[in-house]
């Protein structure tokens, strides 16, 4: 190849490579060169609070979900007076859903920086996409609770985040 098809086919190529970046940046805005979005109230979807009063977090999320928020707020009574955590041998939740206490692990609040008035149980599920984490905190009375979500994120990890960005009351 002479030098001039050389020049003619990096120009091409860096064409190419600016248009999809372009492209990207048009079809996913803010996630380009950027290393997530917050998680606000608008965005914020607890599984078992009747009403949310406050939602904070991060979505890292590219092609696969990364993510990790936590939801304040009072809980659903039924769901949160229900709580008979069963075991499996390694101590690891045993079945668990989001519709039902049942299976869920109970678990030190501490372990995942959720405040010590708590009661704490933990959920992990799994698909062949992701690994979502859950960890309930609830007050004595089912009056007041935290809700820890995460996908593909260490939930211990994660807590240790949601505690230095959560919000002032």
């Amino acid at each position: 190849m002479k030098r001039g098809a050389w020049i003619v086919s990096g120009l091409a190529a860096l064409v190419v490579a600016g248009l999809s970046v372009a492209g990207f940046s048009l079809m996913h805005p803010g996630k380009a060169g950027q290393s997530g979005q917050d998680i606000t109230l608008a965005s914020c979807r607890p599984h078992n609070l009747k009403r949310v009063e406050a939602c904070w977090g991060r979505d890292e999320s590219f092609q696969e979900c990364r993510l990790y928020y936590a939801a304040t707020g009072v809980p659903d009574p039924a769901f949160c007076r229900d709580f008979s955590a069963t075991y499996n041998d390694n101590g690891a939740p045993a079945g668990c859903t989001l519709d039902s206490p049942s299976g869920w692990v109970d678990v030190n609040c501490k372990d995942y920086s959720l405040d010590e008035w708590a009661h704490c149980h933990a959920c992990k599920t799994q698909t062949p996409e992701a690994v979502h984490g859950y960890v309930y905190a609830y007050n004595a009375t089912c009056t007041r609770a935290i809700e820890q979500v995460t996908c593909n994120f260490d939930s211990h990890q994660a807590g240790s985040l949601l505690k230095k960005s959560r919000p002032k009351p």
